[in-house]
């Protein structure tokens, strides 16, 4: 279930900090902001253990872009 040189979960990890700063432009309290992305960062995982999201990380990165 790897995609790339990174197993799926350890990717959504990479992205913790841009999806933090990105729920702390839309949200003018921090604790909004940690909330908004926690829940983001979860769904993400839940989808690519599901194998909903496999499949989407697999052809972002045959393109050498990335969807998130």
């Amino acid at each position: 279930m790897s995609v790339g040189n990174k197993v799926p979960e350890e990717r959504v990890l990479s992205y913790i900090e841009s999806v933090y700063r990105f729920c702390s432009r839309r949200c003018y309290v921090r604790q909004d902001a940690e909330d908004l992305a926690q829940e983001i960062l979860l769904e993400l995982l839940k989808g690519i253990r599901s194998g909903v999201m496999e499949s989407r990380l697999r052809s972002a990165s045959s393109k050498d872009t990335y969807w998130l």
